[in-house]
Parts: C-alpha cells; sequence; structure tokens
C-alpha cells in the first residue's frame, strides 16, 4: 500500500466530511437497504407473537377443559409453530440463506428467537440468571 493511500485513508477516518450541498444525492456505502425494526409492523412482531403464544393455552382451555388454562406444552408447540412462521418469513425468496452454513445460522437464530418468545410468553425471569438482582 502506498503512503497516499494510507495518509487519505488515515484522512478519511479522522477528519469530517464536508456536508452535501442542498439537493445532492450521496451515496451510502456499508449501509443495507432494508434497516431493522424500522416498520411498525417489525416493532410489533415480538409482542403479538409474545400474546398469541400466551393466549393459546387459554383458547385451548375453553374448547377443552382437561387443558390447563397455562399449560406451558400448549405454549411450547404454538412457540414452534410461530417461530417457523417467522423463520419461514425470513427465509422468502429476497432473502434465501445461499449455502449451508448459512441456513444452519438462520436455523439457529430460528431457535433461539423461538426460545425467547417462549421464555417471554410463559415469564421465565433471566436477570437472575445474566448475575443482576430477581425482583423475587
Amino acid at each position: 500500500m502506498s503512503w497516499r493511500r494510507l495518509e487519505r485513508k488515515l484522512k478519511n477516518l479522522f477528519l469530517s466530511k464536508p456536508a452535501p450541498r442542498p439537493g445532492e444525492i450521496v451515496p451510502v456505502e456499508g449501509q443495507s437497504s432494508a434497516p431493522v425494526f424500522v416498520s411498525g409492523a417489525a416493532l410489533l412482531s415480538f409482542p403479538v407473537a409474545c400474546g398469541v403464544i400466551k393466549f393459546t393455552p387459554v383458547l385451548v382451555h375453553a374448547f377443552f377443559a382437561s387443558v390447563p388454562a397455562n399449560d406451558h406444552w400448549t405454549m411450547l408447540g404454538m412457540s414452534f409453530f410461530v417461530g417457523l412462521i417467522i423463520f419461514l418469513i425470513n427465509t422468502s425468496d429476497a432473502n434465501k440463506p445461499k449455502n449451508a452454513v448459512a441456513w444452519f445460522i438462520a436455523f439457529a437464530i430460528g431457535l433461539i428467537n423461538t426460545a425467547f418468545l417462549l421464555g417471554a410468553a410463559i415469564g421465565i425471569d433471566v436477570t437472575h440468571f445474566m448475575g443482576g438482582n430477581s425482583p423475587n
């Protein structure tokens, strides 16, 4: 690498760039075209999914009295169902993983998402596990 090139990179790193003139289009490098959690639908997806998982046993209990209204097994099944739907949406044609490693990572993230949904619906207190003080 030449010294001029290194000097230019260091200047770009530490010096601020001049502001663009009004109406000038400035390309943004390294930024995705679809920001995460900006739309209202993306912001509401987690609480709505948790609500669906939490409400399902109550609905099942209304039809089948033998199933308790806070049945964790029903919540587990529903969390896997909701997690599968979220996984399928996230791996749609536009966002489809390209190779086996990407599919494995997408599947692992889907399982973690499902576990978080189940934990939030059941009401698991993670502050105890994270070293924080539990309110209990």
